[in-house]
């Protein structure tokens, strides 16, 4: 007898655990759930593609946001300019500031970036926000 009441007690205050666990998932202001809040990935399109040095790329950004939030209903974080850099796949090159370009409240722009001279060839990673956002082929003139 006393071990079916301490099994209903140990299974009880589990499920407790559990659905206080789950509660701070389960609805965010305005009734969203965490999947409808959760940030999408950002996307880049880059044009031309591979790139040249010393001639421009255009970037076609959607999704752009500083940081992801996944308890704001929103999402995400709207900084209202980006500024593009690039930098070697190994780190040992870098160049920021390229580009500037404001960000639209749908979340998305375009800009336009000048391969500097020194630019590496091979992979070359597209950078903002102070984390890589894309990566490109750069080949010689």
């Amino acid at each position: 007898m006393m071990t079916r009441v301490r099994s209903a007690l140990t299974c009880a205050s589990g499920a407790i655990v559990l659905a206080v666990a789950l509660a701070g998932c389960s609805n965010l202001e305005g009734g969203e759930s965490m999947a409808e809040a959760s940030c999408v990935p950002m996307t880049v399109h880059i044009n031309p593609t591979p790139a040249v040095i010393g001639q421009d790329v255009t970037l076609e950004l959607e999704n752009v946001h500083a940081t992801c939030n996944d308890t704001d209903p929103e999402g995400t974080a709207l900084e209202g300019t980006i500024v593009v850099g690039l930098r070697a796949d190994d780190r040992s090159w870098a160049s920021s500031g390229l580009a500037t370009a404001d960000v639209s409240a749908d979340l998305s722009t375009s800009v336009k970036v000048t391969l500097p001279s020194d630019t590496p060839t091979g992979t070359v990673f597209i950078t903002a926000y102070d984390r890589d956002i894309a990566s490109i082929e750069v080949v010689a003139p």
